[in-house]
This record gives C-alpha cells, sequence and structure tokens, in this order.
C-alpha cells in the first residue's frame, strides 16, 4: 500500500520536474508507470506518457493502453457531472479496480466490499448483519497466504480479505485493519444516506442478487439504489433476470480459462481490452439511466 502511494507520489514529482518523462523511459518502464498511475486514478498523467516510441514491436500494446486511457478520460468528463456514486458489492475487486481505470474514481466509494473476495450471498449476509463483522474480532478468523503473510477471513460472510495481509495490516493485533475497516463500513453508510448509489456486483459464483437488493434495503431503509451485475464467471447458468427490477446484468467472459483480469500482461492486449470495455460501457450506460 505504502509502495503504491509513494510510486505514484514520485511519478507527479518527475512529471513536474520534466514534462516530457516519456522521452527518457524505455517502453516497459512507460507500461509500468502507466499501470501505477492508473491504479491510483491518475488518468490524465498515464495518457500525457503513452506516446509513440520507437519500439515497433510494442505499437500494438501502445495502441491498446492508448485507446484505453481515450475511453478513461472521456468517462472521467461524464462523472464530473454526475449525482451518483459507485460502489462494489463484491465478490471481488473488478469494480474498483476497473472502475478507477477507466475514469470512474470520483464517484468511487471505498466501502467494505471493495476489496477482497466474499463468496455466494457472503455480501448479502453481512448487510443482513448490519456489516458488524468487519470491526467485530469475534467475527474474524486468521489465515496465511500462499507466501505465508498472515491474512483475515470472515467465515460468515464467505470472505477472504486479500489485500490487507502481512504484518503492516496483521502483527500483534488486528486493530489497524479494523481500524480500515471501520472507516470503509462509515464510507459506505454515508453514501447511501445521501446519494443516488450504483452498485456493481462482480460475479464469479453462485449467488442471489435480489437477496442483495432486499439486504440494502433492510441495512438502509429508503435508500436510493440500483445493482449492476457484471459475470464474468465461467458458469453461464447463473441467473440474467431478477426479480427485483433496479438489478440490472451483463455478461462479459473472460477470453481464456488462464486469463487474469488485473494482470498488466493480460489486459494489455487486444483481448483484455474487448474483455474491459463491454463492462465500461455498461457501468457508464447504467449510471446515466439511474441518473435520468
Amino acid at each position: 500500500m505504502g509502495d503504491s502511494v509513494g510510486e505514484t507520489t514520485a511519478l507527479k514529482s518527475a512529471f513536474s520536474a520534466a514534462p516530457d518523462i516519456s522521452a527518457v523511459l524505455s517502453w516497459p518502464q512507460v507500461v509500468a508507470s502507466v499501470t501505477t498511475l492508473e491504479r491510483a486514478g491518475e488518468i490524465q498523467l498515464a495518457y500525457r506518457l503513452v506516446k509513440p516510441k520507437p519500439e515497433v514491436a510494442e505499437e500494438t500494446t501502445r495502441s491498446i493502453i492508448n485507446e484505453r486511457l481515450q475511453g478513461a478520460l472521456e468517462n472521467e468528463a461524464k462523472c464530473s457531472s454526475s449525482p451518483c456514486k459507485v460502489i462494489g458489492l463484491g465478490q471481488d475487486c473488478m469494480a474498483a479496480d476497473l472502475g478507477t481505470k477507466w475514469g470512474f474514481g470520483s464517484l468511487l466509494v471505498d466501502g467494505p466490499f471493495i476489496a477482497g473476495v466474499f463468496s455466494r450471498n457472503g455480501s448479502a449476509t453481512a448487510l443482513e448483519d448490519g456489516l458488524i463483522g468487519f470491526v467485530e474480532c469475534s467475527y474474524h478468523k486468521l489465515t496465511r497466504t500462499p507466501s505465508g503473510l498472515n491474512a483475515l477471513t470472515i467465515p460468515k460472510y464467505h470472505a477472504f480479505l486479500n489485500h490487507e495481509v502481512g504484518p503492516y495490516w496483521i502483527d500483534r493485533s488486528t486493530d489497524r485493519i479494523v481500524g480500515l475497516y471501520a472507516r470503509r463500513v462509515a464510507a459506505f453508510r454515508e453514501a447511501l444516506a445521501k446519494s443516488p448509489v450504483l452498485f456493481v456486483f462482480s460475479q464469479t459464483r453462485e449467488a442471489d442478487p435480489d437477496r442483495l437488493a432486499q439486504a440494502l434495503d433492510q441495512f438502509s431503509p429508503g435508500a436510493n439504489f440500483r445493482i449492476l451485475v457484471v459475470d464474468h464467471s465461467e458458469d453461464s447458468a447463473f441467473a440474467k433476470e431478477f426479480r427485483d427490477g433496479r438489478v440490472s446484468y451483463m455478461a462479459s467472459r473472460k477470453p481464456r480459462a488462464d486469463y487474469v483480469w488485473h494482470v498488466p500482461s493480460c489486459y494489455n492486449t487486444p483481448e483484455g481490452l474487448a474483455f474491459e470495455r463491454p463492462i465500461a460501457q455498461s457501468l457508464m450506460a447504467a449510471l446515466e439511466r439511474f441518473a435520468s
């Protein structure tokens, strides 16, 4: 976490000192810098980095990054006048990752489901519980990542908080990670109380989006929200129509079984662009319908 913030700050300082910094960077350095800036929501700076380079072999990648950034800049402009907020609702962190990268950063709220994995109906269960399990230690269970780092799970919510791992977050106590989630829960409550909210449910496993809508009604009676289900699972049998008219659906299947949507070597490809762009377009269309 700290390293990412530091890298972004360093890049912004470098731009101030040398506006044409891309001229002195190798193409791999450009790609790495664009990745850091996109994840921080610094779309304008990332776009300035992507200029034609002499390496002909990299022109396809440059073109793909350029096209994505142009789309992100268009989305940023549209989002500047939107009254809505956008909040990820599980089952993974795609909403925050793609939302930031594709220009929706100004609308994104850092809620409790923004990172981690929430299998099955874990998100609905958490909402029915009033989100208490994020801050109440009796709900927590420690595990270890494959690399041996401490990580927090919430078994009742089928939750694996795999973004905040290791000694920075979990050392002698879990106070730091609990404090983070307390702030995320508060931001979630505030957004629902004050703004129209478009929730993005990134579906990878079986779940009941209608139950999510009911749980949100229970959690925040009278809240004004919609839910966009983005189905990028490998199971075409998941529900595509819902009883609750506030829930809509779109499918964007992974290009291949080993495709990893948050890895630059996968998404900086023609198939990566073809996978991501319809999701960004569906998100913008849902926002525009909601605001109209």
